[in-house]
């Protein structure tokens, strides 16, 4: 009986290991080509912290087999660190140059819909004006054409002194009411483009040319295909927190959420190699921003990094979670920049205005 429960343990040793592999390689291959390894990525927090506790319980047990979790950490040592960071630049080491303040933030059209009154618009905006940011990133943006009904783009631009934007609005509602990515700068815009996506005509990428002192950098604002949850399917997972339910009627419900996951993530890779290949023949330094609806451990994430640095990996602090609606949480919205340009106090803000964190930084072309 000893040595069938020492067999079953090694078993389960090597499966957390090799599912935390799995994890890990699931950033190479395109989810095209499959489609169950991005949930291994989706899940690498948590068999990432698996394997360091079976190797520290190992360790105290002065166990040969620590050997199994130990490799698998070290092959996903990379990973964590885009995960987390342990220590963080506050300040660029050279001052008086021309530094830009961004900010990218997910709104949730302002909760429009549930706050017609907009008290959380108002606050908001209370708080982007304690903030020093010199261009704001927008996703899910909501706009009203009339004067006076729900205000946003003239607040920002006569309030809060944002005087040029860039807005792309892909949904278009009665009254006069649009939402979609916008941009709002202090500094010149020069030029301005969008990058549509035919896979989801419902999110897209603006590029916007912005002069900061002396030079041009295009930022870039992308909304990348949210997963389309319908209310039924946060009920579920909300539920099975508490209780897995495996009736034909849960069942049925877990395939549906694992279907919209999958079709979420093959529209994301499509539409970023779109954005990825204009980023590419960009001859500006670049700025790379938004909201990406997929974590550090995803083929999206992975192909980014092969070209742009993760401000949050160069400036950042913890673990900096963005995400804070009913899914679990994780880090979604990025901003990225090219060698040319580097980052300092890059910050997750504990704004809970929406059902994602502001993200903000502090970049800068490099001399």
């Amino acid at each position: 009986m000893k040595r069938i429960l020492k067999s079953g343990f090694i078993v389960l040793l090597l499966s957390l290991s090799l599912f935390l592999g799995f994890s890990v390689y699931s950033q190479d291959v395109s989810p095209a080509d499959n489609g169950l390894l991005p949930f291994f990525g989706l899940a690498f927090p948590l068999l990432l912290w698996i394997n360091v506790i079976l190797l520290v319980f190992l360790f105290i047990r002065k166990k040969v087999s620590l050997i199994i979790p130990l490799v698998a950490l070290v092959y996903a040592w990379p990973s964590f660190n885009n995960y987390y960071q342990l220590t963080s630049k506050t300040e660029f080491t050279e001052a008086d140059i021309a530094e830009i303040k961004l900010l990218t933030y997910n709104v949730r059209i302002f909760d429009a819909n549930e706050n017609i009154g907009g008290d959380i618009k108002d606050e908001i905006f209370s708080m982007i004006s304690k903030i020093d940011a010199n261009i704001l990133c927008f996703q899910e943006f909501y706009y009203a054409e009339k004067k006076g009904v729900f205000d946003t783009k003239s607040v920002l631009v006569d309030d809060l002194d944002f005087k040029d934007s860039h807005e792309n609005f892909t949904h278009h509602m009665r009254g006069g009411l649009h939402a979609g990515v916008a941009t709002f700068s202090k500094l010149p815009i020069i030029n301005r483009g969008v990058i549509s996506f035919e896979s989801d005509y419902s999110n897209s990428c603006i590029y916007t040319d912005i002069l900061i002192g002396a030079d041009t950098v295009r930022v870039y604002n992308s909304h990348l295909s949210s997963i389309r949850f319908q209310k039924e399917d946060y009920n579920r997972m909300k539920a099975t927190k508490g209780n897995v339910n495996t009736s034909e009627e849960n069942i049925q419900g877990y395939k549906r959420i694992f279907g919209l996951l999958n079709v979420a993530y093959e529209k994301r890779a499509v539409q970023l190699k779109k954005v990825l290949d204009h980023v590419y023949g960009c001859p500006y330094p670049v700025v790379l921003a938004g909201d990406f609806n997929d974590t550090p451990v995803s083929y999206c994430y992975a192909l980014t990094r092969k070209y742009l640095t993760d401000s949050f990996v160069e400036s950042g602090f913890g673990v900096g979670n963005t995400y804070i609606g009913d899914f679990p949480s994780f880090r979604i919205d990025y901003i990225f920049h090219s060698d040319e340009i580097e980052s300092a106090d890059y910050r997750t803000l504990s704004n809970e205005l929406s059902d994602h964190y502001p993200v903000y930084a502090k970049l800068r072309v490099k001399h």
